[in-house]
């Protein structure tokens, strides 16, 4: 009943700003719908929906209705369960779920075949489904805090990747997985107990930032570090 109340306060606000908010211009002659109801008769050439930050606890069914999203936030919210109807939002170039209570990916996340960002920060997801390696545009992946990951299987299909965050986990070692992205340019391994640096990074050719911030490093390649002070 709480959940209804302040969706319904939220769709409302929707109906009462909506005619001055709803179009913007990107400086590029595209115009983008901010804020979106239900109605999917809209059409624009990028369509963002933003439900964050609205304590959700579910995704509300209308949501999957809205074929034409590009941009899906749910950034700050108490969502639990991302369902198999993520799966019919095919055009979807960014998915942002920050900071929820998801423990895992339906396999139907692989048939967003146009998926460029996706963040699935500070949820408790320990694997990826197997059809992560479906997502063949896909070039960003934050998968940073809270996970405790124990598994990059599917990670290494990510043909186009070019920034992967996996910051403030418990990782000890470089995934093996990560030494097949050959197109990576950005790799965030901050705030973790990595003390290996291995030469397999050298694999990684196109790769121009490399955060260990906080690591227990001992080893770079076949070279020893040495910690002191000055």
């Amino acid at each position: 009943m709480v959940f209804e109340i302040k969706f319904l306060i939220y769709l409302l606000s929707i109906v009462l700003i909506t005619p001055y908010l709803s179009y913007s211009n990107n400086g590029h002659g595209k115009e983008r719908i901010l804020i979106q109801s239900s109605d999917t008769s809209l059409k624009s050439d990028s369509l963002i929906l933003d439900l964050s930050f609205i304590d959700l606890a579910e995704v509300p069914d209308s949501v999957f209705k809205m074929i034409h999203l590009e941009e899906l936030h749910l950034t700050k919210n108490q969502i639990s369960l991302i369902p198999s109807e993520i799966g019919l939002l095919q055009n979807l170039r960014t998915l942002r779920l920050y900071s929820n209570k998801i423990e895992f990916l339906p396999e139907e996340i692989g048939y967003l075949n146009k998926l460029e960002t996706l963040d699935l920060s500070w949820n408790p997801i320990k694997r990826l489904p197997k059809t992560i390696g479906n997502l063949k545009r896909l070039k960003i992946l934050a998968w940073n805090a809270d996970s405790n990951i124990e598994s990059f299987e599917g990670i290494q299909h990510l043909d186009s990747l070019e920034t992967l965050q996996v910051a403030y986990n418990l990782l000890e070692e470089i995934p093996k997985e990560v030494f097949e992205l050959d197109r990576l340019i950005v790799l965030d391994l901050s705030m973790n107990r990595i003390e290996d640096i291995p030469e397999e990074i050298t694999n990684l050719s196109m790769l121009e930032v490399l955060r260990l911030t906080n690591n227990r490093l001992t080893k770079f390649g076949s070279s020893p570090l040495i910690v002191g002070f000055v």
